[in-house]
């Protein structure tokens, strides 16, 4: 028995573009590195600027906002995917 090699593809419509995925992995590391950084930072900023009784509530804020903003959103955005995916490919 002969076993076909899958990698690299023999077909090049479904070879994976890596370029494209450690692009993606890297943008995604970069935004999710800075806010960590934000989330660190953020009530040591806000005592400097004389705003340190906000620093606690202003986190429960965001937690909550996060909350119920986050699957809002993700339900409007798998709604309205058919939509623009006229518009905007996904990646291959």
């Amino acid at each position: 028995m002969v076993r076909s090699r899958s990698w690299p593809s023999p077909n090049p419509a479904t070879a994976v573009l890596w370029g494209q995925v450690w692009g993606l992995a890297a943008m995604l590391a970069a935004i999710l590195f800075s806010f960590m950084i934000y989330g660190f930072y953020q009530p040591t900023i806000l005592k400097s600027l004389g705003f340190g009784g906000l620093a606690s509530q202003w986190a429960i804020f965001q937690g909550i906002l996060g909350f119920a903003v986050e699957p809002a959103f993700g339900g409007c955005s798998d709604r309205f995917w058919p939509v623009l995916a006229v518009v905007y490919p996904r990646l291959p």
